[in-house]
């Protein structure tokens, strides 16, 4: 009898009703029940007929877990008293009490798996490897018995065991439990905590293991034949990570699926990736804390590869490759932390133009420029310094650092003129670039604002007049009266091929002088009209940029004088320019009297 059915139901028996004979009469029936020849209950009292329909027969009896007692075989029997002289006993029946399982009540060890089984991965490829059988090693029973069975369950929580074995033999050993293959590939893939019970003949059952055992499961064709990882840009530098060049690029594997983690290892640091679709090759960023992890101060060799994690299972590792990196620039001290090219921690420049302005070239101001910025931390002979305008370097070679810049305090650098020219006017940012002359790595100051105004857009055409005629005096003047229109207004063209530019901007500027005398040097009138931007650039045979003159208030206050226009010019660029005077005689009057307009 099992523990569970002592405890729940208790030991019962039923008692026959016996023969009479031998007593006296009015003799009374007495019985009493012994377990171990120890009395267990009263004496009872049947009274003097056995028939009596209030007895029941055969007579049932119930004894609880506590009158029968400990673990072990218990001799159970009856005596019958007839009258106080006579008495009789019946022969015992034996009834084994087993109050332990098999294990004697002590949680047995989790189940080991075959050597062939690492960290409880099962995969569908090794599964598939002659010799691989699944064997479930469960640890020796402390209280072995004939008839004691094993179950395994494939995870705790099933209700029906994936294995049994029955029968067990009567000794300490370990027992194998093989689990058929056919069974485990009724699973699905996952993660599983394998469990056993050993159970008794008497029908106790002992605990699950109070470790359980993992088993990783894998059914599909897992990744394999992993291809050699490349890296494109190789040889790495910093200029490599500030255009997002620098990436590990993966190019297949076999058995892909969407949800695959890449990992990378560069230069042991780990870099990831998910599969979100199926094609490839797959770029995977290398960030700059695992490209720097091999320092910043001296080049170094990176070792990479690469492994693919499918359901918690890493693959094999693909083939290592060697990646040479080199980080190495002047100007890193304080390191901004990051690939730059700008290190803040960089002093500014300065310049000084020739005409001795402090970032600010003003006009006719040509003349070569000085830069000055402080020697920076390392500064070491055969470093290369560039100088950048609007981004245009302006140094043609780089200026070398020297054994005596090593020790100043500042570098003095010249900037040519020519240099400052090419880029022309205009508010400007202009910084200093250092590279240590082995690789192409560059250091960058933050930029300071320059103002630059040195430069006019110079041997633009005169202003011309369409309608005029040439005035007759032999200096390439014009002239115009009533006949050529004067009085409807003045017609201007202005073209100038070479010198004007798409988007450039020009304004007619109208002087006039009178109001009755060619010669005269009163400014009857002064007016900027507003600009007109240039639509394609000059050339010979442009249709010009035309404006007409009203007569009304720019025409009509003077009778007989003359006109000295001209045109301004603001490039596309900032740079200004003018042109020289145009000029034209013009007269209202009539001959033979009056005036026109």
């Amino acid at each position: 009898m099992n523990i569970e059915k002592l405890y729940l139901e208790g030991l019962k028996f039923e008692i026959p009703k016996w023969t009479i004979g031998g007593g006296a009469p009015g003799a009374r029936h007495q019985l009493e029940v012994r377990l171990n020849n120890v009395l267990i209950m009263p004496r009872e009292d049947l009274g003097t007929n056995l028939n009596d329909p209030s007895l029941q027969w055969p007579r049932p009896y119930t004894l609880t877990q506590a009158q029968v007692g400990d673990h072990g075989v218990k001799s159970l029997t009856y005596e019958v008293f007839f009258n106080p002289a006579t008495n009789s006993s019946r022969e015992p029946v034996n009834v084994t009490i087993d109050r332990y399982d098999t294990h004697a009540r002590i949680r047995p060890s989790k189940a080991t798996l075959p050597p062939w089984v690492v960290d409880g991965k099962v995969t569908v490829e090794l599964l598939a490897v002659p010799g691989n059988t699944f064997i479930a090693t469960c640890s020796g029973r402390l209280d072995p018995q004939v008839g004691d069975s094993v179950r395994v369950y494939w995870h705790y929580t099933d209700s029906t065991p994936i294995a049994t074995l029955t029968n067990l033999p009567v000794n300490h050993s370990p027992v194998d439990v093989t689990v058929p293959l056919a069974d485990i590939m009724t699973k699905s893939s996952g993660v599983y905590q394998m469990a056993y019970t050993y159970l008794d003949r008497a029908g106790n059952e002992t605990t699950f293991p109070p470790y359980l055992t993992d088993v990783t499961l894998s059914l599909e064709p897992n990744p394999a034949n992993l291809q050699d990882p490349v890296v494109p840009e190789a040889p790495l530098d910093r200029e490599d990570a500030q255009l997002n060049r620098a990436y590990v690029q993966i190019t297949g594997y076999d058995n892909y699926e969407i949800g695959d983690q890449l990992v990378v290892s560069f230069n042991g640091q780990l870099l990831y990736l998910t599969v979100n679709n199926l094609n490839f090759p797959k770029d995977v960023p290398i960030t700059w804390a695992a490209l720097s992890s091999g320092g910043v101060t001296a080049p170094y060799v990176a070792a990479v590869f690469y492994y693919v994690v499918r359901n918690g299972t890493p693959s094999p590792n693909s083939t290592t490759i060697d990646v040479s990196v080199d980080l190495t620039a002047p100007g890193l001290i304080p390191d901004p932390g990051d690939p730059g090219p700008v290190n803040p921690n960089l002093g500014l420049l300065t310049l000084t133009s020739a005409g001795g302005l402090t970032n600010k070239i003003g006009p006719g101001d040509t003349g070569d420029a000085t830069v000055t910025f402080d020697v920076y931390t390392g500064a070491t002979a055969g470093h290369r310094i560039q100088i950048y305008l609007k981004g245009i370097p302006l140094l043609t070679p780089p200026y070398t650092v020297t054994l005596p810049d090593e020790t100043a305090t500042q570098f003095s650098i010249t900037v040519p003129a020519s240099g400052i020219a090419l880029v022309g006017n205009g508010e400007h940012d202009a910084h200093y670039s250092l590279n240590n002359g082995t690789n192409n790595n560059v250091t960058d100051s933050l930029p300071t604002e320059i103002d630059v105004q040195a430069f006019v857009i110079e041997d633009l055409a005169l202003l011309e007049y369409p309608d005029s005629i040439d005035s007759g005096i032999g200096d390439d003047t014009r002239f115009m009266n009533c006949a050529h229109g004067v009085a409807s207004g003045i017609k201007t063209k202005i073209i100038s091929p070479g010198k004007l530019k798409k988007d450039d901007k020009v304004s007619v500027v109208w002087v006039i002088y009178g109001p009755n005398d060619y010669y005269s040097n009163v400014k009857v009138n002064e007016y900027e009209f507003p600009p007109v931007t240039v639509t394609i650039d000059h050339f010979a045979g442009h249709p010009g940029e035309e404006f007409t003159v009203p007569f009304a208030t720019y025409i009509s206050p003077v009778t007989e004088g003359r006109v000295e226009a001209y045109y301004k010019v603001v490039g596309a660029g900032g740079t200004p320019g003018e042109s020289d005077p145009s000029i034209l005689y013009i007269t209202r009057k009539l001959l033979g009297g009056g005036t026109c307009g």
